[in-house]
């Protein structure tokens, strides 16, 4: 890998798991904030995402030893930063705060580090508007958990360097990651979206009655779920357009659709009706879950990684 030494900086919990994803893959990690305090639980989640993927068989524990056996922690920025090859940003979605640390990541950083930042909404122009090497810096937008989802969003600012870009795009590929580049400014980016409009759906079939929380949740995890755990959307479409592809599933289902669309949901504020009940909807849900599957976050959670790497072994991810 070109980038050794990786500066991970913020210790919650996509630092972590950052730092967890960086550690497997052979890296240096030093993991950078404010106060001693907030380390303790950063090193815990990071042996428990480590632990997890050993009792599945992922690694063993002589590699989780040497895993953290280059992990360090330090509030010394300078210490921190100096040596960094790569630095993932990981501080609040505020744009006044990433400013902030673009002037400290630049005071101490080497000349040629690359930086990228986890934001999740906001555009890199606007977080290294005083930056003065913003061709460096891009945006990579990653998924929870950060150490199982392949996926990194990489947003640019309108002066990242073209080279930065294929260097930070290589990188995330030799960590087992699947990059997208967004071409042009979206809110939300790419999955986000795609992500709000099913959403959006959900929500509108619960409220109209046609279906509740547990049934809405059913359908799309027996149904369209399953085929995106392994093919996008849109190669879906392709192979049930049959010999015809996408195109002539397009021109088939065209008009049917138009109808669909028509009765969809399409406000952008969530009704009241929806937000005041969905919590009680979402725990009758959860209480009638299968034992096995779990009815508490922590039990559903275990169950969703457990899931997650039996697929990404189908992927080849691990």
């Amino acid at each position: 890998m070109e980038f050794k030494n990786i500066t991970c900086y913020g210790s919650g919990l996509i630092g972590t798991g950052w730092a967890t994803n960086f550690l497997m893959q052979g890296c240096k990690v030093t993991l950078y904030d404010i106060s001693e305090d907030l380390f303790p639980l950063a090193r815990e989640r990071i042996e428990s995402n480590l632990k997890f993927l050993m009792d599945e068989g992922v690694f063993t524990q002589a590699q989780v030893d040497t895993f953290m056996a280059a992990f360090s922690t330090t509030t010394n920025p300078e210490t921190a930063l100096k040596d960094a090859d790569f630095i993932q940003e990981n501080g609040p979605e505020n744009l006044e705060l990433k400013q902030n640390i673009v002037e400290t990541i630049e005071a101490y950083a080497k000349p040629d580090a690359v930086i990228a930042s986890s934001t999740s909404g906001l555009n890199i122009s606007d977080i290294t508007a005083c930056a003065r090497h913003p061709e460096r810096f891009v945006g990579g937008h990653p998924y929870n958990p950060v150490f199982l989802i392949p996926l990194v969003e990489l947003t640019l600012g309108v002066k990242t360097d073209p080279q930065v870009l294929e260097q930070v795009l290589t990188f995330y590929k030799e960590l087992q990651k699947e990059p997208v580049v967004l071409r042009k400014e979206a809110p939300g980016f790419i999955a986000n979206r795609l992500q709000a409009a099913i959403i959006r759906e959900a929500a509108d079939l619960v409220l109209r009655g046609v279906c509740t929380v547990e049934e809405v949740d059913k359908a799309m995890l027996f149904g369209p779920g399953l085929r995106w755990g392994l093919l996008g959307p849109l190669t879906v479409s392709e192979l049930a357009g049959g010999k015809l592809g996408i195109g002539g599933a397009t021109r088939h289902m065209g008009v049917t659709m138009t109808k669909w669309y028509e009765d969809m949901g399409s406000w952008t504020v969530f009704p009241d009706a929806y937000v005041e009940n969905i919590q009680g909807w979402m725990d009758a849900s959860i209480a009638n879950r299968d034992p096995r599957h779990g009815r508490s976050s922590e039990e559903i959670i275990t169950f969703r990684d457990k899931g997650l790497v039996t697929l990404l072994k189908y992927h080849n991810k691990f």
